[in-house]
């Protein structure tokens, strides 16, 4: 058996980033789909309403999530463990 390509999806709904390796954990692949776009109602955000998202390659650094998009400036978040929980 081969791995071809390796690809996670930080943000739910938006792009793949391929690597050329992963942590695995019992949940999958690290940094795996663990945050999502979130309106301020809770109402999550997904393709298949809202497409642009598809457009945004997120990255994890660190502690910091770094979003990236054609013909915008980067935006890079910090990441918080410890802060409230949202449900979506």
């Amino acid at each position: 058996m081969r791995i071809a390509r390796l690809t996670y999806y930080p943000v739910k709904g938006c792009a793949g980033t391929s690597v050329p390796v992963a942590d695995v954990g019992p949940a999958g692949l690290a940094h795996d789909r663990v945050f999502q776009v979130v309106a301020p109602d809770g109402d999550f955000r997904s393709q298949r309403r809202y497409p642009v998202p598809a457009t945004v390659r997120p990255q994890v650094r660190g502690d910091r999530l770094l979003l990236s998009a054609p013909d915008v400036e980067d935006l890079v978040l910090d990441v918080r463990r410890d802060g409230p929980r949202h449900p979506a």
